[in-house]
């Protein structure tokens, strides 16, 4: 027996019912490292990404050692790819500042195309708050992080952008949560721990004054590289852990939002603006 060491099922339509195809383990399975937590896909089908939050390695990027367990709770993604022998494993992924207790892999997305994968690390506690920001400075406990990683033209993965939000502060869970637009141009990550009171789109981002709110970034690839273009919270109601999940539309021009501690006592569909 190995608890809770996790798996992931993959299933196929054929005519009318569905037929398991396949069932994936981690290629260095260990004992509670929850391989399965999370789980993408591409639009074609043809490549998944399964999160292993709770991994151990101290390994770096892509496809390193394995094999060590000196890191709890660092986290690791395993992609699989289908082939004309069946699915294999094609890469192992990890954080390019791998720590213990990031719980890299607790959030996952591709691009409708399998180029382009996002992975959420809620416990990483980098300070910077910037793109491509400094990856050493480990000041923000439990701030978060979004690492992107890019198919190269030779099918291998490598990573491209280490993620941050602009107020990152401690305990913020940024990553908890994620998604992609079909074209792995937009990037909506959310942070349920953050802390502000501000209302709507783009307001004051620093006033971290009320515990567990929450809040949506979003991130847009602009030709020059990655930058942050929204910071969202409701525009009316002042619940906790906003950014729960996260859902964009294929386009990337819809953004569903999840609070699933808002007290309003209102029912049904209140029509806020446009």
């Amino acid at each position: 027996m190995s608890p809770r060491s996790g798996a992931a099922f993959i299933f196929r339509r054929q005519g009318t019912s569905w037929a398991q195809e396949a069932l994936f383990k981690a290629s260095n399975a260990q004992p509670w490292t929850e391989f399965g937590a999370a789980v993408a896909i591409s639009a074609d089908g043809r490549t998944v990404a399964v999160g292993e939050p709770r991994e151990k390695s101290n390994a770096v990027g892509v496809n390193g050692n394995q094999d060590d367990v000196s890191l709890m709770n660092a986290g690791a993604v395993y992609i699989f790819e289908h082939q004309t022998s069946g699915w294999v494993q094609s890469a192992y992924v990890k954080a390019t500042n791998t720590d213990a207790d990031d719980l890299f892999g607790t959030a996952l997305a591709l691009s409708g195309d399998g180029q382009t994968l996002a992975v959420g690390a809620p416990g990483e506690s980098g300070g910077s708050r910037s793109v491509n920001g400094n990856q050493n400075d480990k000041s923000r406990n439990g701030a978060g992080a979004v690492y992107l990683f890019g198919r190269l033209a030779n099918g291998s993965w490598a990573p491209s952008t280490y993620v941050k939000a602009s107020n990152a502060d401690a305990l913020d869970g940024f990553g908890a949560s994620l998604a992609l637009s079909a074209d792995g141009r937009t990037l909506a990550v959310g942070a349920p721990g953050e802390d502000g009171s501000a209302f709507g789109v783009n307001g004051n981002a620093f006033l971290d004054d009320v515990t567990n709110r929450g809040a949506v970034l979003v991130f847009e690839s602009l030709g020059v590289g990655w930058r942050q273009t929204a910071y969202v919270k409701p525009a009316n109601h002042l619940g906790r852990f906003f950014g729960s999940s996260i859902s964009l539309s294929a386009s990337g021009d819809l953004l569903a939002v999840g609070g699933p501690e808002d007290g309003d006592i209102r029912s049904g569909v209140e029509r806020i603006s446009g």
